[in-house]
């Protein structure tokens, strides 16, 4: 006794006929994604939140939050600017840093030689160590200079330092001639 064969339902067939189509698609569909990974960009852009604080006179604070590296330029000054960095804490009653993380060095010292802007301190890293607020992921940056003099200070990205040609102002222990 034969028996009868069993029918396929439509339901397989467009299932197996997709899948082979699937299939031969393959080949093709695997450059053209690598080609667009190629030319699309995912990058997150560069940002820095500078907050200017209370400061006594030779002093310049600011409460910094970043995402990327920044540098602390001064311009209009040609003296022996001090800059310490503190991770977190409280200043005039506001909380910081809670999230933050250590951009670079605690402290730095230098000597721009000419009024022009010029890069003070350098953080290699953000100052964001997890997600919070601004203020959550934020580092307390003083300046210190002589009182009678006030600089000009700003903090940005190390893009805009680069944009802007700012040049790197030389570490106090440096001797000329």
């Amino acid at each position: 006794m034969v028996k009868p064969k069993k029918k396929i339902g439509l339901k397989w067939k467009v299932l197996a006929g997709w899948l082979g189509l699937e299939l031969l698609a393959l080949p093709f569909a695997l450059p053209a994604a690598a080609i667009m990974k190629d030319r699309v960009s995912f990058n997150v852009p560069q940002k820095v939140v500078a907050v200017p604080m209370p400061a006594q006179p030779g002093q310049t604070v600011y409460l910094v939050a970043s995402n990327s590296a920044f540098a602390v330029v001064s311009s209009s000054a040609v003296t022996e600017l001090s800059v310490s960095v503190q991770q977190s804490g409280n200043y005039e009653g506001v909380t910081f840093g809670a999230k933050s993380q250590m951009p670079g060095e605690a402290t730095a010292c230098a000597v721009p030689t000419t009024g022009s802007p010029s890069r003070i301190y350098t953080a290699g890293f953000k100052t964001a160590k997890r997600r919070g607020s601004p203020q959550e992921q934020a580092v307390k940056i003083t300046v210190s200079y002589d009182p009678q003099l006030t600089p000009d200070i700003s903090v940005v990205t190390m893009d805009e330092a680069s944009a802007r040609s700012v040049v790197l102002a030389y570490p106090c222990e440096f001797k000329l001639g």
